[in-house]
C-alpha cells in the first residue's frame, strides 16, 4: 500500500521543512510516496539479520 505523505506547514519542525511544506500544499512540489508495507517488511528482515535489496528508483 503506497500514502501519501501530506505534510502541514503549521506542523513543520524547521524552516525548511515548512518551505516544503508550502510548495507541496501550493502545487509547486509533489508530495512523497510511502510504501509502509514494504518499509515493514524490510525492517522486519533487517532485524533478522536478513539482506534487503533495495530499488530507489521505481517511486
Amino acid at each position: 500500500m503506497t500514502d501519501e505523505v501530506k505534510p502541514n506547514p503549521n506542523e513543520a519542525t524547521t524552516h525548511e521543512a515548512q518551505l516544503v511544506a508550502e510548495s507541496i500544499a501550493s502545487g509547486e512540489a509533489k508530495a512523497p510516496r510511502v510504501d509502509f508495507d514494504a518499509d515493514y517488511a524490510a525492517a522486519q528482515q533487517l532485524s533478522e539479520g536478513v539482506a534487503v535489496e533495495t530499488d530507489t528508483t521505481s517511486h
